[in-house]
């Protein structure tokens, strides 16, 4: 019997695009925690390999420009446990 062999770079690169194209809930520090951007940033942790460090920088500059502090002033993430799983 054949063993499935992943690509994880793939999975990785799947995973982070997923996360820059989902819309965020989050409207307010009090709104409750966007579950599906927590569950994405805790699968791309999880799927981090010192071997895919080029995909990851383009992911840690959409995080902050994005995510936690984007010019705009409008954050992706403004529950705190969300922000918390962003850094």
């Amino acid at each position: 019997m054949e063993k499935l062999k992943l690509n994880w770079r793939m999975l990785t690169n799947s995973m982070i695009k997923q996360y820059k194209e989902h819309k965020c809930k989050e409207e307010s520090l009090n709104s409750p925690p966007d579950e599906v951007a927590q569950g994405f940033l805790r699968i791309i942790t999880k799927l981090l390999d010192t071997e895919y460090l080029d995909d990851l920088e383009d992911l840690v500059s959409f995080i902050f420009k994005s995510s936690l502090f984007p010019e705009s002033g409008l954050n992706k993430l403004k529950n705190s446990k969300s922000r918390k799983d962003a850094y």
